[in-house]
């Protein structure tokens, strides 16, 4: 049994990095947040075999192949919680079955996609985009006995070699089979994962999203961001370059 945890920032392509980890399992339980209790209801559980499933638990059922716990907005530290880690490990999960995933995606593409997202009050901000990537991009405390694995999105969604590379990491056989399922997100009422919803299901590596920087060039906010020194040196030591 496994504990993933997907780290990132919203915008960053997370959800469609754990739609693809999913496909890597028969049985999985997901919930997309943590709290410092541990595991807070509800969670969602699929089971791949079939049709993907969204059963809302009233109770945690620890019967799974891996447990996949998403979490967005991280502004300076990644970790699993204390609680969390407690009651997974008394529940039979050994101390060498934690992952932890730092997601990252090119700052341009991303604050583009921020942009053009009705809910980025927060993040839309220059200031807040700014200070949370580079937080981000430079968390990589040891916690629990784990360091994080950063993993670039531009990256997995562009080469079958990164996702080989990370499919072995995460101690699983490769598999592609969910790399175009748009995630579902959402309690009672869901919906896809990206801006159409879910009308790219099934087609995902279509979406256009290494261009995401020209729908907003001109916009002063992204201007802002393009031009800001501390922020391009930072995504260049971690290999994101401005896109031309």
């Amino acid at each position: 049994m496994k504990l993933i945890h997907v780290a990132g920032i919203q915008r960053t392509g997370q959800h469609a990095i754990t739609s693809w980890i999913i496909g890597h399992y028969q049985k999985v339980g997901y919930r997309n947040d943590t709290s410092p209790s541990g595991f807070v209801k509800p969670f969602w559980y699929f089971e791949t075999s079939k049709k993907e499933t969204w059963d809302v638990s009233k109770k945690i059922d620890l019967n799974q192949d891996a447990w996949i716990i998403g979490s967005e907005h991280v502004k300076s530290k990644i970790s699993l919680h204390p609680k969390l880690i407690d009651q997974l490990t008394d529940n039979g999960f050994s101390m060498d079955s934690r992952i932890l995933l730092k997601v990252m995606r090119n700052p341009y593409n991303q604050y583009a996609s921020v942009l053009n997202w009705r809910y980025n009050k927060i993040l839309g901000r220059v200031k807040t985009f700014r200070d949370t990537w580079i937080a981000m991009a430079k968390a990589n405390e040891v916690n629990y006995g784990i360091a994080p694995r950063l993993v670039k999105f531009d990256d997995w969604f562009s080469d079958i070699n990164y996702r080989k590379d990370l499919s072995k990491y995460i101690g699983a056989e490769f598999t592609d089979k969910r790399l175009n399922t748009v995630m579902k997100i959402g309690h009672n009422r869901s919906w896809g994962s990206s801006f159409d919803g879910m009308k790219q299901n099934g087609k995902a590596q279509k979406m256009n999203i290494d261009k995401r920087w020209k729908d907003r060039f001109d916009d002063p906010r992204f201007q802002e961001v393009w031009n800001d020194k501390e922020l391009e040196e930072t995504a260049n030591e971690i290999g994101f370059y401005k896109p031309e």
